[in-house]
């Protein structure tokens, strides 16, 4: 669990030695996956990163996807309905 921009997050990340070959259709399988739970609600909101091994082929493309993850991570903002 980590706490960003207020909200209580769970993070389920797969090494990335692990990553599958590229499925057909070129969906990538769970790389990267963050979880919130929304308020006392149930709901929970999830946000996730598929990638495969050819996703390893260009390093700066996959850092910046990880990196636009988590920018999406850091801007949500979870407010009480009025």
């Amino acid at each position: 669990m980590q706490q960003i921009g207020g909200n209580n997050w769970w993070l389920l990340a797969n090494d990335e030695e692990t990553l599958g070959a590229q499925k057909p259709g070129g969906i990538g399988g769970g790389f990267v996956s963050w979880l919130l739970p929304v308020g006392d609600t149930g709901y929970t909101l999830t946000i996730q990163l598929g990638a495969n091994k050819k996703s390893l082929e260009n390093p700066k493309a996959h850092e910046q996807m990880k990196a636009t993850l988590r920018h999406m991570v850091e801007s949500v903002k979870i407010e009480a309905l009025p």
